[in-house]
């Protein structure tokens, strides 16, 4: 059985993150993988640590790409 150092339980959400401004001036936006549960863990990786997420994703555009 594989061990983790933390678990996280929570939601999956979809970050938006300013991506520049468009021909128009508008500001574009790039859809991430984040929430905070994610981006927790997300950074305990990078620092070398064992983790794992237990979420549900959900049937919408997003969720299926």
């Amino acid at each position: 059985m594989e061990k983790f150092d933390v678990v996280a339980l929570g939601e999956l959400l979809i970050d938006f993150t300013e991506n520049g401004i468009s021909g128009q001036g508008n500001p574009l936006f790039e859809a991430n993988p984040g929430g905070a549960p994610c981006n927790v863990l997300a950074m305990l990786s990078k620092l070398g640590c064992q983790t794992a997420f237990i979420g549900k994703v959900g049937k919408d555009f997003l969720g299926n790409s």
